[in-house]
Formats: C-alpha cells, structure tokens, sequence
C-alpha cells in the first residue's frame, strides 16, 4: 500500500510539473509573439519610409505612415525570401530586431521632440478605424481554422522554418513559389507562437 500511495505520489508530481512546463511555453511563446510582431512592424515602418522617401514622398500624414509600413512589410518579405534562398533564414531572428532598433535610433529625436498640439479630435473615420483594429487583433488571437491555410500556407511555412530555408517539397506543389505572407509569417513561428494570424491583423487595418 504504500508503495501504491507512493507512486500516486509521483503521478500527481510529474503531471503539475508538466502543467507547470506548459504554461511556462505558454508565456514565454506570448512574449516571444509580441516581441517579434513589434519588432517586425517597426522594421517594417522604417524600410518603408526608406522607400516612400526614395519615390519622393516625405510627408508624414497618417496615411503616409500606413502606405510605409505596407511598403515596409513587402520589403520585408523579400528580404526573408533572399534569405531562405541562401538557407539562412533564421538570421531573420537577428535582422529584424537590428532593423527595429535602426528605425527607433533615427526617429528618437522625432519621437522625444513630440508633443500633442492639444487634445486630439476623434472623429467618425478615427473610431471606424480603431474598431477595426481591435477586431482584427481579436479575430487574429484565434486558432486557425480556414481550410485553405492548413492546406498550404501554414505546412509551406512549417517546411521554411524546419529547413532554415526556401526548397521544393514535392508534397506541397505550391512551396515552388511561397507567398509574401507565408515567409512574414515564419518569424512568429520559429518561437512557437499561439497566434500565427497576427501577422494578417494590420495587413487587413491598413487594406481597410
């Protein structure tokens, strides 16, 4: 009997430990989501402001700084596929936290140097778009379900971050050419991220 009570013992220890572990990965992956969603935006922002600027745009309107980080995700993207090409994607770990830290460098004296002119009017469009964005968010923070994404985008994806790079599968015909949004996607995945869809959230608010 008391070696019954004794391995019943080490059951209930071995499963809160594994219950323990898992919401350990748990919060470690929502802060790895965070962190690389941030990090890849603000890269974003600045190679696009690059880009508009390099067109001669250089105003700095809101919808100058959407178009920027629209341009920016692109630029990223491309940057991630010369990347998987070389079989070193998972410098992408590196190269978007650089980037960010590069874009927040060149705008401190922009960001320090603000100041609200006043209380802000919010009006009907403002609101509409705030609406948006939450709902996005939300709609992002669920699992995925779309029967098109578990077909291809999701295990084309899987397949780039397992091989550290862009190949042929021959069971995914369509990983012969992969999506921008497949390769933007990789980044949240390599930590094991809870929440792949957030990468469409602001991609949906500024195609809105």
């Amino acid at each position: 009997r008391h070696e019954l009570e004794h391995a019943r013992h080490a059951d209930r220890r071995r499963h809160q430990d594994q219950s323990s572990d898992r919401r350990r990965q748990v919060r470690e992956a929502k802060v790895a989501t965070v962190w690389t969603l941030g990090t890849l935006l603000i890269s974003a922002s600045g190679a696009g402001r690059l880009i508009l600027r390099a067109t001669g745009d250089h105003q700095n309107d809101l919808e100058s700084r959407a178009l920027s980080v629209a341009a920016g995700l692109g630029a990223v993207a491309l940057l991630l596929a010369a990347l998987g090409l070389a079989g070193h994607l998972s410098w992408a770990r590196w190269i978007i936290p650089a980037g960010a830290l590069i874009t927040l460098a060149l705008h401190a004296r922009q960001i320090t140097a603000w100041r609200p002119a006043g209380r802000p009017s919010v009006d009907a469009a403002g609101v509409l778009v705030i609406a948006m964005l939450i709902a996005a968010a939300i709609g992002a923070t669920a699992p995925v379900t779309e029967f098109d994404s578990l077909c291809y985008p999701l295990p084309i994806t899987r397949s780039l971050v397992q091989d550290d790079g862009w190949r042929f599968w021959p069971e995914q015909v369509r990983s012969a050419f992969p999506l921008s949004q497949e390769f933007l996607t990789t980044p949240l995945m390599s930590p094991g991220s809870p929440a792949l869809g957030l990468v469409s959230a602001p991609e949906l608010a500024l195609a809105g």
